[in-house]
């Protein structure tokens, strides 16, 4: 005779289940939305110091993964304007972050 929580079945289950992928832990969560709160800051003020369109040649082309082409051309610019506009920006938020992840002042 059965009891209510008694298991019935085999272990055919147990392949699927093994291949699941775990879920995140609260940590890479936590970790993950640090990172991506420094980042935020950072680009607030480093777009507050640097050229709108260079911002946006930036923006569109790293963040939202459009062509250099495309920009340079939405934006009337050479494409090598593009080209540094994104290096310098990066440099500039790359230090930012740096800085405000070792608990400095943004």
């Amino acid at each position: 005779r059965k009891t209510i929580d008694q298991a019935v079945g085999g272990s055919d289950i147990l392949p699927l289940l093994d291949a699941q992928v775990a879920p995140a832990s609260d940590t890479s969560e936590f970790d993950w939305e640090y990172r991506r709160e420094i980042f935020l800051v950072a680009a607030a003020k480093v777009r507050e110091q640097v050229d709108t369109v260079a911002w946006q040649c930036f923006w569109e082309t790293v963040v939202l993964g459009r062509s250099i082409d495309d920009v340079a051309k939405q934006w009337n610019r050479s494409r090598g304007s593009v080209y540094t506009a994104r290096s310098r920006i990066m440099r500039r938020l790359k230090q930012k972050v740096e800085r405000l992840d070792e608990g400095g002042s943004p």
